[in-house]
């Protein structure tokens, strides 16, 4: 980004954007809140990328996407939280997911002779979530990671480890 200030303030500006609006997504009722893994964790990633891959080129944006994980591997070896937790091999994957579906969706809207508004990539967005497109990690009722056999992940025992046995499952999956 040092060498395109230009692509890195408008990269500021839209990243920016994503966050005011999955802050305002919290409060709503459609899509499960859960930043951590959950529907507006996914919703996050896929809008970013949809609008980066929009105001900057989807290559672009999508090598972007794969250096915000990589600072994440890089975060969970200083101990630095993201989103309140420790970053892990799963919710990478789940992130990475996620950020191509944004990209597609870019490439697709960038292509149309007729666009989707912002509020209109938002809601289809939402949408995709709910139908189960995206990906989230599985969790139960109390908010526990699970394996993908419905087992509760008790993260202690992987304190300090990087690959965590969540379960990558589609985005309308309900936990255990």
């Amino acid at each position: 980004m040092i060498f395109h200030p230009f692509i890195a303030k408008k990269a500021l500006r839209y990243t920016q954007q994503a966050l005011h609006v999955c802050d305002s997504l919290k409060k709503d009722s459609l899509l499960d809140g859960d930043e951590n893994g959950g529907q507006l964790d996914a919703f996050r990633h896929c809008y970013w990328m949809a609008l980066l891959g929009q105001h900057i080129r989807p290559a672009k944006a999508y090598k972007l996407g794969l250096a915000h994980e990589k600072g994440n591997r890089e975060q969970f070896e200083k101990g630095q939280l993201e989103e309140g937790a420790l970053p892990d091999s799963m919710s990478s994957v789940m992130d990475v997911v996620n950020n191509q579906l944004g990209i597609q969706l870019a490439l697709a809207n960038r292509g149309s002779k007729a666009p989707l508004s912002n509020a209109d990539l938002i809601l289809f967005i939402q949408h995709k979530i709910l139908k189960g497109e995206m990906r989230i990690l599985l969790k139960d009722e109390q908010g526990r990671f699970l394996t993908c056999e419905g087992e509760p992940i008790d993260l202690s025992v992987y304190k300090g480890k990087w690959n965590v046995p969540k379960c990558l499952v589609k985005s309308n999956a309900k936990g255990f």
